[in-house]
C-alpha cells in the first residue's frame, strides 16, 4: 500500500498526506519546506512505508540540513534504500562542512562512506595540510591502520567522540567505531547510520 500516498503544495505548505486524510507534521505544525521535518515516531513509519521517499526529502530537508537535524528526524531509521540514503547523506556532509566551516564535523560521514578523498580536499580547502596528507595515506597498510586507531583513542579520551570514531573506521575498527558512537557518544541513531552506511 502507498502509505504517504502524495506531496502536495497548498499555500506555501508541503503536505505528506496519509490514508486517513492526516498530514505529516513538525511538532503540531504542518512542516514547511523553509524548516527540517521533525518527524515523530508515529509519522517514521508512514515515512518509511512511503512509495516516494524522494519526494517526502526534497520537500521535508531543506538543502542546507545538517546532520543533527537529519539525525533528530530519525531519517536513518526510515529512509529505506542503502544508495539513496549515501546520495543524502552526502548532501548532509557537506551542508554541515558549510555550517561549520570545519571538515572535522563530517569527517565521520566521509570515512563511513570511503570517500577519504572529498574529506582530505576540504582539510586542503583549509588549509590543514597535516590532516590532508593523513587521510591521503593508504590505510590497507598497517603502520597505518595503526596510527590511526591511536587517533581515536586520543580523540576519544579528549571527548571527541565523532572524530575518534571517525579514525578508528579508517584503522578498520568499525566495531570499536560504533561502540564509541553508541556508548560513549550515546548516539545510537549515528551509530545506525554509520552501519548501514557501510553495509
Amino acid at each position: 500500500a502507498n502509505f504517504v500516498r502524495a506531496m502536495k503544495e497548498r499555500n506555501g505548505k508541503v503536505y505528506a498526506s496519509k490514508p486517513d486524510g492526516t498530514t505529516i507534521r513538525h511538532g503540531k505544525h504542518t512542516f514547511k519546506k523553509e524548516v527540517p521535518c521533525l518527524l515523530q515516531s508515529h509519522d517514521q513509519i508512514w515515512a518509511y512505508h512511503s512509495e516516494t521517499q524522494d519526494a517526502l526529502l526534497n520537500a521535508a530537508f531543506p538543502a542546507e540540513t545538517t546532520l543533527p537535524e537529519m539525525l533528530e528526524a530519525g531519517a536513518p531509521l526510515w529512509i529505506r534504500d542503502r544508495p539513496q540514503l549515501e546520495k543524502f547523506t552526502m548532501k548532509i556532509a557537506m551542508a554541515t562542512y558549510r555550517k561549520a566551516n570545519d571538515p572535522d564535523h563530517c569527517l565521520l560521514l566521509y570515512a563511513a562512506m570511503k570517500k577519504l578523498s572529498m574529506a582530505a580536499a576540504l582539510y586542503k580547502a583549509q588549509q590543514n595540510d597535516k590532516v590532508q596528507a593523513f587521510l591521503q595515506n593508504d590505510f590497507t597498510d598497517k603502520k597505518y591502520q595503526i596510527a590511526a586507531k591511536k587517533n581515536g583513542f586520543a580523540l576519544m579520551k579528549k571527548g571527541r567522540y565523532e572524530m575518534a570514531a571517525a579514525m578508528l573506521i579508517i584503522a578498520g575498527d568499525v566495531p570499536a567505531a560504533i561502540n564509541v558512537l553508541k556508548n560513549n557518544y550515546r548516539k545510537p541513531l549515528l551509530a545506525l547510520l554509520v552501519i548501514r552506511l557501510m553495509d
